[in-house]
């Protein structure tokens, strides 16, 4: 069976390369690469290069690393996930040609650039000269950079062929999916060095493959092959890497070198696969699933639903597919105009018929009064105390029927409007406000009309 592998090759698709370099060592810690995504917008993709050290985590790379997540950030807004008209990377980049183009982000896949290793975790080279504030500093760094990573509205994915280890494995757990080849190898080894995972490990793991098996794996501190990591659930793809034949034929270790070399380039390949699937989906579908997934509430799948539910994409969408085509999506956060108007035309049907029921209890009101008055000058000079309490329990159970109905209507109405949005949530407490003090008036006059009927009474 021939290899699945075939590396990827970005050659003309790659929109934009740029590094990050470090003083540290010559080369960059960051190759960063944009390639075309569907419709719309790039896919980025972040590897890690810091190969005297296998990857581990420096405060350079740290840095590094942060500052290309708070860039993409930076393109959408923080409270609803839609996409900012003026995405940060066309200040900070001094408009380069073909920036405008590229659009926003759409997916990110973090990957290495070193065969051996993915991320073997913190730099305890570098930590072993740290004071116990730049220990401190660094693991704050470290965790906000982390939870930034994990809370990016745009899907995430890791890319691993061989080692991910301690915080190396927490920065692939931040990500929403993670893509082992057949030789990778995973793990969370800090109770062998005396501590416990600090970086997330200790509550992402058990979310994703439960506390018994997270324990298990935090507890022992055991390296976990690929094939194990799929069948827990904390892989998401496994690909097989298979040697070429002629291979055979080699040294040992020149044929480990090329082994790893296929690995790694087979696992940046399917997470770019996997990335470009997603990205043929709706960008604000996309983000709104993410947010629905990531608080799994009724109440954030509705808000959620809403946000797409009248998108110019889901309406090209059922364009598409009527025509038997594909859709192109452009991510607009644009609702369509007819939902602006079809939610204007609900408030007002609400204030109609709010204002038909006012008018209603006050003409059942004034009835109810008129009614009052009528009966009282019919028994007026009368003694006849049944008669009068009569009138004064008939008048009484009227009015508070009326303003039973009233407050009823009140509470159907606001509960209608409650359906609409904030907006027309708003509406309907003034809505309802007002007609409880209509009904309170309706009553007030009835009332009013029972004492008058009493006093000619007596």
């Amino acid at each position: 069976m021939a290899p699945r592998t075939a590396a990827l090759r970005f050659g003309r698709l790659a929109l934009r390369s740029r590094c990050f370099y470090s003083t540290e060592a010559p080369g960059p810690l960051l190759r960063i690469t944009d390639i075309p995504a569907p419709s719309t917008g790039h896919i980025r993709i972040l590897e890690l290069n810091r190969p005297s050290a296998r990857n581990a985590i420096s405060r350079a790379l740290l840095d590094s690393l942060r500052s290309e997540i708070e860039d993409i950030h930076a393109q959408y807004d923080l409270a609803t996930g839609e996409e900012l008209p003026t995405p940060s990377w066309k200040k900070r980049f001094g408009g380069v040609a073909g920036e405008d183009e590229k659009g926003p982000t759409r997916a990110l896949v973090i990957a290495s650039a070193v065969d051996a290793s993915f991320c073997a975790g913190a730099d305890l080279k570098e930590r072993r000269g740290f004071t116990q504030e730049e220990t401190a500093a660094f693991l704050l760094n470290l965790r906000t950079t982390l939870t930034s990573l994990s809370n990016l509205p745009i899907p995430t994915i890791s890319a691993i062929s061989s080692l991910a280890l301690g915080g190396g494995l927490e920065l692939a757990l931040s990500t929403h999916f993670r893509v082992l080849t057949s030789n990778a190898v995973v793990g969370l080894p800090e109770t062998r060095l005396g501590i416990i995972p600090g970086a997330g490990g200790t509550y992402r793991l058990p979310a994703l493959i439960g506390i018994p098996r997270a324990r298990d794996l935090i507890l022992t501190g055991r390296r976990v092959s690929a094939p194990e990591a799929y069948f827990l659930g904390l892989a998401d793809r496994l690909v097989e890497v298979q040697p070429e034949k002629e291979w055979e034929s080699l040294e040992q270790k020149e044929r480990d070198g090329k082994v790893l070399d296929l690995a790694r380039r087979t696992a940046l390949s399917e997470a770019v696969r996997l990335a470009t699937e997603i990205s043929e989906g709706g960008p604000i579908a996309i983000r709104a699933a993410l947010k629905a997934v990531g608080e799994p509430m009724e109440p954030v799948e509705n808000d959620m639903y809403l946000r797409v539910v009248n998108t110019e994409d889901k309406h090209e969408a059922l364009k598409a597919f009527g025509e038997k085509r594909k859709p192109v999506f452009k991510g607009s956060i644009q609702l369509q105009k007819s939902v602006a108007d079809t939610t204007k035309d609900a408030l007002k049907t609400v204030d109609r018929a709010v204002s038909d029921k006012i008018v209603d209890a006050i003409d059942i009101g004034s009835s109810v009064a008129s009614k009052v008055k009528e009966v009282a000058e019919d028994v007026t000079g009368t003694k006849n105390t049944g008669a009068a309490n009569e009138v004064k329990n008939q008048a009484a159970g009227m009015a508070k029927n009326v303003s039973g109905q009233a407050q009823g209507k009140a509470n159907e109405l606001a509960g209608k409007a409650q359906q609409l949005g904030g907006q027309a949530q708003g509406k309907a407490s003034e809505v309802a406000g007002q007609v409880k003090g209509k009904a309170y008036e309706a009553e007030g006059k009835a009332k009013g009309a029972v004492e008058e009927g009493k006093g000619k009474l007596s």
